[in-house]
């Protein structure tokens, strides 16, 4: 991924804000609202995308509504692919060509819940990371 182009302290006014997207790759377990709804409630800039990827072998349309609805707002920054049920490898990389528009990509596994200041954490992180 490329470098941002600004840092947290002394950062260029002029700079384009820090992105980042949020790749959650899934079999649709149980965790999977629960990891999205810590996602959502968390403090500081959130994700500028979620790519959500069903890694089930035979995905049932549907089934991802109530996971999808914890994200609120975050739910117009949603994308659903499908990687066909071949391993997380193959979701992870399906959810990395998913990326549209990030500077930095983030994997977090479904049955992940987030702390509270994960995505101000995560930017502030993001932000000192060397080239």
């Amino acid at each position: 991924m490329t470098r941002p182009s600004r840092v947290a302290d002394g950062a260029d006014p002029t700079a384009p804000p820090l992105s980042y997207a949020v790749v959650v790759p899934t079999l649709l377990r149980d965790t999977l609202a629960d990891c999205l709804g810590a996602l959502a409630a968390a403090t500081g800039p959130p994700p500028d995308e979620i790519v959500l990827v069903d890694d089930r072998p035979v995905p049932h349309h549907g089934d991802l509504g109530h996971p999808l609805d914890v994200l609120g707002d975050l739910r117009a920054r949603t994308t659903v692919v499908r990687s066909g049920g071949h391993g997380p490898a193959v979701a992870r990389n399906a959810g990395l060509r998913g990326v549209r528009r990030a500077d930095w990509v983030v994997f977090l596994d479904d049955d992940v819940q987030v702390g509270p200041h994960w995505c101000e954490q995560v930017v502030r992180d993001l932000a000192e990371a060397p080239p």
